[in-house]
């Protein structure tokens, strides 16, 4: 039984999962695959037929450049590398990248933004390095990524923006999250080699140059997806009340005794005792959603012993690492 790579990630919240996988379907019915979306200036929108074919010739024409240029790109210059390969991919999605000499600024700071996307000041911002996106370099201040989302946290102008490596593009928000870094990224590497056909879709319909221009309520295509992504978080946690609820009440029989019963007759100490299962709960929920984003050790003592989805893991049958998890909680 084949399993499927899939070779886009989102994380933080900026695009939900569920939409990523509608992206990534030939006949995707969100209206991000409509032909009529694909707008840019002083163009017509193509017919479906020349869209599927623009979309195909140009997961083909890019196979082929990865195919002649991988080998070389570590021994290439940094013009001759931008030219060659990470210029050439953003003309494919429709951009005319415009080099910004000396980067962009806000008031008096000054960041290593390498490119607008066309010639206007509120194109958007784009990052070429040759460096690891989350790697800060000898002699930088910041990550690459870590740039791009300080200047998109400081800009007015730029809300989003795209920072590209050889191998990597992530198309980057306005976000001010700590701890978490908001992005979806594409394995442009993966991708070519493979020749992705769903995954370079999902790129083609989420980071072609049309879905940074901004329409006449001043939103972009990209920003109307981020506040759809909100809502449906919205919609999944009503959804989740009565999940809540039961969870609530199978701790409450789980401890439940005779004279802690008799205690709950008195409406105070009913009160106090779901304001306590419900901070136990929360607690619960945020360690999973923790170590979900890998926010805590996925190894060692802590996934070994301590890990809360090892217990739901063990508990649910789940043949998975975590087992060993699970069976150190359970006889915790």
């Amino acid at each position: 039984m084949s399993v499927e790579v899939i070779l886009v990630h989102p994380s933080g919240g900026l695009v939900s999962p569920a939409l990523l996988g509608e992206l990534r379907r030939e006949r995707g019915a969100d209206p991000l695959a409509a032909p009529a979306s694909f707008v840019l200036p002083d163009h017509d929108p193509p017919t479906a037929k020349d869209l599927q074919a623009d979309i195909e010739l140009a997961l083909e024409t890019l196979s082929n450049r990865w195919d002649n240029v991988k080998d070389g790109l570590s021994e290439m210059d940094t013009a001759r590398r931008r030219e060659r390969w990470q210029l050439f991919l953003l003309r494919e999605l429709g951009f005319e990248p415009h080099f910004q000499r000396g980067g962009l600024a806000v008031g008096a700071e000054h960041f290593a933004i390498t490119h607008l996307g066309w010639d206007d000041d509120e194109a958007t911002a784009i990052l070429l390095t040759v460096e690891d996106l989350d790697v800060k370099p000898g002699g930088r201040r910041r990550a690459p990524h870590d740039e791009l989302q300080a200047y998109l946290n400081a800009s007015e102008t730029h809300r989003w923006g795209i920072a590209m490596s050889p191998t990597r593009l992530r198309i980057v928000r306005d976000f001010h999250h700590r701890r978490t870094r908001g992005y979806v990224e594409w394995e442009l590497d993966a991708i070519f080699e493979a020749r992705s056909y769903p995954d370079f879709l999902s790129l083609y319909r989420l980071a072609h140059a049309s879905r940074f221009i901004r329409d006449d309520d001043g939103l972009e295509p990209l920003e109307r997806i981020y506040q759809r992504s909100l809502d449906a978080g919205v919609s999944i946690g009503r959804k989740l009340q009565p999940q809540v609820k039961r969870a609530l009440e199978t701790i409450a029989n789980g401890v439940a005794t005779p004279d802690l019963i008799n205690q709950l007759a008195d409406p105070g100490r009913a009160r106090e005792f779901h304001r306590e299962l419900l901070v136990l709960l929360y607690r619960i929920l945020f360690l999973l959603f923790a170590e979900r984003r890998g926010l805590l050790p996925n190894s060692g003592v802590y996934a070994e012993s301590y890990a809360v989805s090892g217990c739901a893991s063990s508990l649910l049958g789940a043949t998975t690492p975590l087992n060993r998890a699970g069976a150190t909680c359970g006889k915790a």
